[in-house]
């Protein structure tokens, strides 16, 4: 319910409060991919097979021979309408998963195609998971932040992508803004 404040619900004007009520929420859920996904753990390989659809938009993948070897990436200049077919291409060093949990995401989406992920998730429980679940890929991750996403200052032109997926719902609406801002800066 909107508030005298303007459009901001009543629930998000106590940052405290909310960001505490999600921090005792996601202490209550277990480290699998079920829990990650609210219990549609079911839905994990349709999701990650459309967000790799969704990328191949941006990465040349014509000299991939294996997961170990990242492919290209045409820059993503943002707002553009312009034809990114002859945008500039770079190389994806490094990816950054936010709300990383167990690193469903970067196991399975990010790794195969950046050379290093670092992860970025408010539960310290779940990145000490994360080790586990991603095996002998978890050489690959360059840092594990464990900070709320609101709290997160990305370090200026580290990141090749930084990949925002299920987790942005839980900003209040004023730092959702200040994250974009952040992490587009």
């Amino acid at each position: 319910m909107a508030s005298a404040e303007g459009d901001v619900p009543a629930e998000m004007q106590d940052r405290g409060k909310w960001y505490g009520d999600a921090v005792d929420y996601w202490k209550s859920v277990p480290a699998t991919v079920n829990g990650m996904l609210g219990g549609y753990g079911h839905i994990s390989p349709t999701d990650i097979k459309d967000s790799k659809r969704f990328l191949k938009n941006f990465l040349d993948l014509s000299d991939k021979q294996d997961e170990n070897k990242p492919s290209k990436m045409r820059r993503i200049e943002p707002l553009t309408t312009e034809d990114t077919s002859t945008t500039q291409k770079i190389k994806p060093f490094t990816a950054l998963d936010c709300g990383a949990g167990i690193g469903r995401v970067t196991k399975n989406l990010l790794l195969p195609l950046f050379n290093t992920v670092d992860m970025v998730e408010q539960n310290a429980d779940f990145l000490e998971e994360a080790k586990n679940y991603l095996g002998d890929k978890k050489d690959r991750i360059g840092q594990f932040y464990p900070q709320g996403l609101q709290d997160f200052k990305p370090e200026p032109g580290r990141y090749s992508i930084i990949w925002c997926q299920w987790v942005l719902g839980h900003l209040t609406d004023g730092e959702y803004y200040s994250i974009i801002c952040k992490l587009y800066l």
